[in-house]
């Protein structure tokens, strides 16, 4: 007899910033521990910088901004989480990920790992002994969204 995990999904219907940042601090800063990976999708726009942003905000740490030109960003706060901060929006595709030393950033292992754009790489892929955490936000409106978290 093989146990199978069964995925854990919520849905949190956002209507405001006040409430998207009461969001991130209730349920995502929770989550974020040592050896962690966060694996957001949506589209431009959606809000996934802006969780980061926020997030960061939380912990301490300096001012969170898109990694979209840079790639990556690490952020480190007055304690030992550093909080690894990828963007894969101009990945042409996997092979790509290869030579921007993106999978190194994985032996961190005091790290918190958000993934901007994770839809672009197979999930198969990501690390084994990694706690992905996947954060899905769809836009319902000008400032409104739509939050699924599946772990």
């Amino acid at each position: 007899m093989k146990a199978t995990k069964k995925p854990s999904v919520q849905n949190f219907e956002i209507a405001n910033l006040e409430e998207f940042h009461s969001f991130v601090r209730n349920e995502i800063l929770p989550k974020v521990k040592h050896h962690t990976l966060f694996l957001l999708t949506g589209e431009m726009g959606a809000g996934k910088t802006e969780l980061i942003k926020t997030l960061a905000g939380l912990l301490q740490m300096q001012d969170a901004q898109s990694p979209t030109f840079a790639f990556h960003h690490c952020y480190k706060g007055p304690h030992s989480l550093s909080l690894h901060h990828v963007d894969l929006y101009r990945l042409k595709g996997e092979d790509d990920l290869e030579s921007t030393g993106f999978w190194d950033l994985f032996e961190d292992e005091d790290a918190a790992i958000f993934v901007e754009w994770a839809n672009l790489v197979q999930g198969e892929a990501w690390p084994w002994g990694w706690h992905p955490l996947h954060i899905h936000i769809e836009k319902t409106g000008e400032i409104s969204r739509k939050i699924t978290l599946q772990s």
